[in-house]
């Protein structure tokens, strides 16, 4: 093409050469532009899925309200509270039970039965004792507590509040301090089939102040 009747048209090979160096140089403008934008693709921040929802199951549960102790805790709603006659009325001495558990004829709130021997109990699964500490004996917090013949289980921090579970032959039982060191909270499970409700209702206590 570029060799006419044996002599080269250099005219036409510069050409030729000129529209190259331009063609190549356009490819590489292409080749470079589709690198940036890939680059800049790569900063833009990665799309996150939605965020799993974790299912508050205490959500619509009645509250239970101690100005006076400065405390909260929430029983399921179809649940009721009542006081713990067998303790003083002085310092809160809950029981709480579910509906088939209710008394209806008196105001003890749940119902409770009376022994052959005369020893009258709570059929209700979950207790709450607020008792000063001043009240027990012994030297020692560990002492005042009682339970030696327990077994010892874990600690654990719920809603900023450090707790000791305990297992006192087959009942469960969590121990822990108001942030003044004043008295001592116990919560008891006294049957096990309501074990979650234990769990749940210990996962909403918490000071008010």
């Amino acid at each position: 093409m570029f060799i006419k009747e044996g002599k080269t048209d250099w005219n036409l090979l510069l050409i030729a050469a000129v529209l190259a160096v331009i063609a190549g140089a356009g490819v590489f403008d292409f080749t470079g532009d589709i690198t940036e934008q890939i680059a800049s693709l790569s900063d833009f921040p990665k799309i996150k899925g939605p965020e799993k929802v974790v299912k508050d199951e205490t959500a619509g549960w009645k509250i239970y309200r101690n100005q006076e102790y400065d405390f909260e805790i929430k029983y399921p709603d179809d649940w009721n509270y009542g006081p713990n006659i067998l303790r003083s009325a002085k310092e809160p001495h809950m029981v709480f039970c579910p509906s088939e558990l209710i008394d209806l004829e008196s105001d003890r709130g749940c119902k409770w039965y009376t022994q052959t021997t005369g020893f009258t109990d709570t059929l209700s699964p979950i207790l709450l004792f607020v008792e000063d500490w001043n009240k027990f004996k012994g030297n020692t917090k560990e002492e005042k507590k009682n339970i030696a013949w327990c077994k010892f289980e874990e600690k654990k921090t719920i809603n900023n509040i450090e707790m000791e579970f305990i297992d006192c032959d087959g009942q469960k039982r969590a121990y822990w301090e108001d942030p003044a060191g004043a008295y001592l909270y116990k919560f008891f499970l006294k049957n096990s089939e309501f074990s979650t409700e234990f769990s749940q209702m210990l996962s909403t206590f918490r000071f008010l102040k």
